[in-house]
């Protein structure tokens, strides 16, 4: 029987949605149990060779999501653009199963993860909470504020939304 080691800052976001740092080889077996489809990719540095290798031999699709070119983005967070963007992936059953990632997994993952609790209804303290349980001693008060003042008036939720997201979300849309 084979070792199954979860990536760092691994976690199960809700069913079949889940969140972590980049994996290292040693992780595959691990993530080969989730049966992903679907990875969204935070950092704004390509993931290493072996990961690439590792997701095109399981036909997983990555999708990278970074700052337009030519922002200049000296706080090293993530903007409301790939926030957005992120949320059409992740309110899209299609793409299910799915992972939300970035190097560590604390900071811009955190920080959609977070945006994601915010419109489920989730109150700010439990939210910044699973935030700061990641993001361990290198909490960065620029992502819980983008979480604190997230406008999900801005997301658009489909009809097909999954089921974990919550009535109030869903008929936030309507407006």
């Amino acid at each position: 029987m084979g070792t199954f080691i979860p990536p760092q800052n691994f976690g199960m976001v809700e069913e079949g949605l889940y969140r972590s740092g980049q994996p290292s080889q040693l992780n595959f077996p691990f993530l080969e149990k989730l049966h992903l489809r679907k990875i969204i990719w935070l950092a704004p540095d390509e993931p290493h060779e072996q990961l690439n290798v590792w997701l095109e031999d399981q036909g997983i699709e990555l999708v990278q999501l970074t700052e337009t070119v030519g922002s200049h983005n000296l706080s090293n967070t993530v903007s409301e653009e790939v926030i957005l963007e992120g949320f059409s992936l992740l309110l899209n059953m299609a793409n299910y199963p799915l992972m939300v990632m970035c190097n560590m997994g604390r900071h811009r993952t955190g920080t959609m993860i977070g945006c994601l609790r915010k419109l489920q209804g989730w109150n700010l303290t439990s939210t910044l909470e699973e935030y700061r349980r990641h993001a361990g001693p290198k909490v960065r008060v620029l992502n819980e504020q983008f979480i604190e003042l997230f406008d999900t008036d801005l997301v658009m939720v489909p009809p097909s939304a999954p089921r974990w997201l919550g009535q109030e979300a869903m008929n936030d849309s309507d407006k």
